[in-house]
């Protein structure tokens, strides 16, 4: 059985990356008086940091819960996303691939009654090295 987690070294800068500007703008917009004197750019602002601070808690909470997001074994594949597993069973699972997005790798499982995307961009192993693993177990 293997348990790929969340790659940290590559997460970790990206995430300060974005959340600093985010804390600049926050700064400008509530704490100085220009920021303050467009009352729309407040409310707006305010909405976007709402959903800003809400996607990077659910990474932050992924990357201290150290949870494996994909786990592949001789029986199963299972796909963690928020704390819900999802299991996939290989003879039920008819076709799974690895693709590549325009900045992202994706791997996507079906069976006959769902259809599961996986960002596996992030991850410690490389797409190619999942797609190696997923080929391993798929045969056997």
């Amino acid at each position: 059985m293997v348990e790929i987690r969340i790659n940290k070294r590559r997460i970790i800068p990206t995430l300060v990356f974005i959340t600093i500007p985010i804390l600049g703008i926050a700064y400008y917009t509530f704490f100085t008086e220009k920021g303050k004197a467009n009352s729309i750019m407040v409310y707006v602002f305010f909405l976007i940091l709402v959903l800003a601070f809400y996607s990077i808690y659910r990474i932050v909470k992924m990357i201290l819960s150290d949870q494996p997001v994909l786990t592949i074994s001789k029986s199963f594949v299972e796909i963690n996303e928020g704390g819900n597993p999802i299991s996939f069973i290989w003879p039920k699972i008819s076709n799974w691939e690895v693709i590549k997005g325009k900045n992202n790798h994706f791997l996507i499982i079906e069976t006959d009654e769902q259809k599961k995307k996986l960002n596996i961009t992030w991850l410690e192993k490389e797409p190619a090295e999942i797609e190696e693993l997923m080929n391993q177990f798929f045969l056997k």
